[in-house]
């Protein structure tokens, strides 16, 4: 990695105090919050590529903003959607 600056809305990259490296894109603000993508790699050439990945998927608008969900609220769409279709009634009661 060179030591160069880069440019506004290119993201950016660092090392972690463990000797990888993380990069960083911008998505914008949502409900007042910043939201930003972050993909950690072992080294700076293989995090610039994931950078670069990323930066295609935000263009393209496939990169979404919205957070991951919590262990209750997936449970909660698992037992709705998934395993309604796929065990008794008296399974999923229990």
């Amino acid at each position: 990695m060179s030591g160069k600056r880069r440019g506004h809305g290119e993201g950016s990259i660092y090392q972690l105090p463990d000797g990888r490296f993380r990069a960083a894109i911008d998505l914008g603000w949502s409900n007042g919050k910043r939201r930003r993508k972050y993909v950690t790699r072992r080294t700076g050439a293989e995090v610039v590529k994931a950078l670069k990945e990323m930066t295609v998927l935000a263009e393209t608008g496939r990169l979404s903003t919205k957070r991951v969900p919590t262990l209750a609220q997936w449970m909660e769409t698992y037992l709705s959607e998934v395993a309604s279709a796929k065990v008794r009634p008296s399974t999923l009661h229990r």
